[in-house]
């Protein structure tokens, strides 16, 4: 009779141990599940909040400063008074620091950086009527040249 005994003993230890091994492997895998999602999330929040959001917000502006700049001319053009490009000077002024801030923004992200064009002449440090004579030299999307001027 102490064989009978001994073997369900042995036979509990041993499915016991198993059953810990278990525990342990499914506590193991939980906790590299949250901190997939932390890390997850954390990126997604550096990406789209700290970066991408604030970089459309400046696209928004560079194209409401263009504009500003498009409505000084067209005034100076139809008044012939100096004093109707504040709006131009200001929309420069606006748009130089959103390009400048865009910059920043894509300076670890060549991703986001690459898909800026390249132009042959900054176009804020040229007067205003060689602006039509820049032309792009090159485009850049999703990492690859999109175009290359000859």
């Amino acid at each position: 009779m102490k064989e009978a005994s001994e073997k369900p003993s042995w036979l509990t230890r041993r499915v016991q141990a198993a059953l810990l091994v278990l525990l342990v492997l499914l506590a193991a895998v939980l906790a590299v599940g949250v901190w997939s999602a932390a890390s997850l999330y954390r990126s997604g929040e550096n990406r789209y909040i700290g970066v991408v959001i604030p970089l459309q917000a400046s696209v928004r502006q560079v194209v409401l400063g263009m504009v500003q700049e498009e409505s000084g001319v067209r005034g100076y053009m139809i008044t012939g008074d100096r004093k109707s490009l504040a709006p131009y000077f200001d929309g420069r002024r606006k748009t130089k620091a959103n390009l400048g801030r865009m910059a920043k923004l894509t300076r670890d992200r060549p991703s986001l950086a690459a898909r800026l064009v390249v132009l042959g002449r900054d176009p804020l440090a040229i007067p205003v009527e060689e602006l039509r004579d820049v032309k792009p030299v090159a485009t850049m999307l999703g990492g690859q040249w999109a175009y290359e001027a000859e």
